[in-house]
């Protein structure tokens, strides 16, 4: 929570005398006080300058504090709002309440509810700063997750990653583009049931090390598109475990090899061409 001489808080009030009280009160506290005696004076000022908490009288000469309070809220929904008011109801209450506002304080001729007020104040504050930094957080891991899918959309290679049950959870875009498989027909299978050849060695081996939880690289694979286009594809994975060591997952990358696999082969049959006219050049001598 920010150092109370930080935290500006203003009281729309049209009773001088009370405003005045208030700012005795609330500044023995440390907090900085500002008063307005109409709604729009009050409104004006905090959209000069926003405020930390708006403290509000319920009747007011030129608007009622739920006006207030609603005007408030549509530009800030986490605006912490303190209504008081000398006419308590439980209607009024509700309806506070069910707007958005923190809490709902009913004045006494004694003026204890100014001592009450700070303490409200206080809790409205803190609760403020609680869900501020919980909206940062929250926004940062979108911030952050925005990030790693503009990565993984931009990247010529894919990102995948499996559950404990090495069930696939997850595909970047790209895997979809290579292999022209939709990334929602493999979320929920393993390995075994993407249509890959399972009487394929390399994919038995992948397979076994999957089931042991072990880092594997450079699995080769082919894989027919829709299209009848064969592509050529290399993954690799890491396993990923908690603090206590139980396996949570995998996540992995992809690449397409089909280019690379593509100039193997013309490499091959260009040699084994050379060799056949070395070997034929050499009979006819």
């Amino acid at each position: 929570m920010p150092n109370p001489s930080a935290i500006r808080i203003l009281y729309i009030e049209d009773d001088v005398a009370l405003c005045e009280q208030f700012k005795v009160v609330v500044k023995t506290h440390g907090y900085g006080v500002d008063t307005a005696l109409k709604g729009e004076e009050g409104l004006a000022l905090h959209g000069a300058q926003p405020y930390d908490l708006i403290v509000v009288d319920y009747q007011l000469p030129d608007m009622t504090g739920i006006d207030i309070a609603r005007n408030l809220l549509i530009d800030d929904p986490n605006i912490p709002i303190v209504m008081v008011t000398g006419r308590g109801s439980e209607q009024v209450a509700a309806e506070a309440l069910a707007l958005g506002v923190s809490n709902y304080v009913i004045k006494d001729s004694g003026k204890v509810y100014l001592e009450l007020l700070t303490n409200i104040i206080r809790s409205a504050l803190k609760s403020s700063a609680e869900r501020y930094e919980k909206i940062i957080a929250e926004t940062a891991l979108k911030r952050s997750e925005e990030r790693f899918r503009d990565f993984a959309n931009a990247s010529s290679d894919w990102f995948w990653e499996m559950d404990e049950n090495l069930c696939f959870t997850y595909f970047s875009n790209r895997f979809t583009e290579i292999s022209g498989v939709p990334a929602e027909d493999m979320i929920g299978k393993m390995k075994q049931e993407t249509g890959l050849d399972m009487e394929d060695e390399r994919v038995l081996r992948n397979i076994e090390d999957l089931e042991a939880h072990c880092p594997f690289k450079n699995f080769e694979h082919s894989r027919t598109r829709p299209d009848g286009r064969v592509v050529h594809l290399s993954t690799s994975g890491t396993p990923v475990f908690d603090e206590d060591g139980a396996f949570l997952g995998y996540r992995g990358t992809g690449t397409d090899i089909t280019e690379r696999k593509q100039i193997e082969h013309e490499l091959r049959e260009a040699r084994d061409n050379l060799e056949a006219r070395v070997e034929e050049r050499a009979k006819k001598q």
